[in-house]
């Protein structure tokens, strides 16, 4: 008999039910370059970290200064800012400091989920890399739309308002939560939660959960032995392992 796997994926997210060892390093690579490069995630919050409602000196800079013509009139120099903080209120800390960065976090939950499920479903290494590759530059558009702004590729006016924004200095500020400082923590939250997610998912692979959801019918789940077999292009001829029920097609 000469037999093949049908079809080498079958679950929730259509996780590989084997992936070489040179595929689980990569996705290991790919998860934690993903939480490297997760500005979207992490800049928002060191903003509201610096600028939370209660920094009410340093936000009300912020929001002032996208709204004033001349940047020039507020700095360091000691500017009485009591005019600032009668126009500003709750409200308006809300929709310019608050919304737009949970928007912002949200997109980089959103990135960090579609580059985890890009990940765990490859079971090719250059596939992998040109999925992922693909989805990082979509989300980093914005940044290149910036980019271009302050190069007047987008007019005067748009170059004018993104140097306005580039002005703009806060003092930094580490806050902490239950006496960790919140940065850090965050760090280590969304790592261990994507390398304990990926830890799962080799462990069904490597325990045949998701072979026996792509071939309930396929009586081998209790030998790891025969399990290790299945899928490495190797034929043993075999009669355990060479049946429609695992997966096998075709005759020689």
């Amino acid at each position: 008999f000469q037999s093949q796997i049908l079809s080498s994926t079958y679950s929730l997210f259509d996780i590989p039910f084997k992936v070489t060892p040179a595929v689980a390093v990569t996705q290991a690579l790919a998860i934690l370059i993903s939480i490297g490069t997760s500005r979207d995630v992490f800049i928002p919050i060191k903003d509201l970290s610096i600028l939370w409602i209660t920094n009410k000196v340093e936000w009300s800079r912020v929001v002032a200064s996208t709204n004033t013509i001349d940047y020039r009139s507020l700095n360091d120099t000691g500017q009485d800012y009591s005019r600032v903080f009668g126009r500003l209120s709750k409200k308006t800390w809300f929709i310019h400091i608050l919304f737009p960065n949970a928007i912002k976090i949200l997109q980089g939950i959103f990135v960090l989920i579609i580059s985890f499920v890009i990940v765990i479903q490859s079971n090719d290494i250059i596939d992998l890399f040109k999925d992922f590759a693909a989805v990082h530059i979509i989300s980093d558009l914005d940044n290149i739309a910036f980019s271009l702004a302050t190069h007047s590729y987008f007019g005067s006016n748009l170059k004018r308002d993104a140097d306005l924004v580039k002005k703009i200095k806060v003092k930094e500020r580490v806050r902490h939560i239950c006496g960790l400082p919140l940065r850090p923590v965050m760090l280590l939250g969304v790592s261990i939660l994507m390398f304990g997610s990926f830890f799962i998912v080799l462990l069904n692979q490597q325990n045949g959960v998701y072979f026996e959801l792509k071939y309930p019918k396929c009586e081998i789940f209790s030998d790891k032995t025969l399990l290790a077999k299945i899928g490495n292009g190797v034929c043993d001829g075999d009669m355990t392992l060479n049946t429609y029920s695992c997966g096998k097609i075709g005759r020689a």
